[in-house]
């Protein structure tokens, strides 16, 4: 007998019980949610600085395996970096994303994020080739901002190597 009332007995929660447990999840929502919107501005410009040195690494690894050319594009008007595996070896198809070229990787750059300097060239559109032993036929910095005004970018040498880099006073100097 004791045994039924046992498992009978009233285990579980009240209606006011859920209530307040929803409501402080609200409340921590809340808050955590103000904190969110101040991180995720200096979280997207991190993650595209990232992802544009992966894709530096990641391009000149290609041209190795493979012996031949990839071309890497950054386009500062699309907010778009692409890169591919060029197949073509006569001239006017060189450099040209075609039917034959294999695309290594694309990225488009996230909201709030803008590509402020290409290697110092003055074109919206920079190309880069990293040829077939790893070395990159132009050297300079990729400089990006946030809406925060926080700069970050990628340096990259003419052997190929690349390096984050951060302007602590509004874009003027970088290290």
């Amino acid at each position: 007998m004791e045994m039924i009332k046992l498992l009978k007995s009233n285990n579980g929660f009240t209606l006011i019980e859920v209530m307040i447990v929803i409501s402080i999840l609200g409340i921590i929502a809340g808050v955590g949610g103000a904190g969110l919107n101040r991180w995720l501005p200096d979280y997207r410009l991190k993650s595209s600085v990232l992802d544009i040195r992966s894709m530096i690494q990641s391009a000149r690894l290609e041209a190795v395996k493979n012996n031949a050319d990839v071309f890497i594009r950054f386009d500062s008007n699309t907010r778009v970096c692409s890169s591919f595996l060029d197949n073509a070896t006569d001239a006017p198809n060189r450099g040209i994303l075609d039917g034959g070229d294999n695309p290594v990787m694309n990225l488009a750059m996230p909201a709030g994020i803008v590509i402020i300097d290409l290697f110092g060239v003055v074109a919206p559109v920079v190309d880069v080739t990293i040829n077939s032993r790893g070395f990159s036929t132009l050297a300079g910095e990729i400089h990006l901002k946030n809406a925060r005004d926080t700069y970050q970018g990628v340096n990259l040498t003419l052997a190929g190597s690349s390096r984050i880099i951060r302007s602590a006073d509004g874009g003027v100097s970088w290290n």
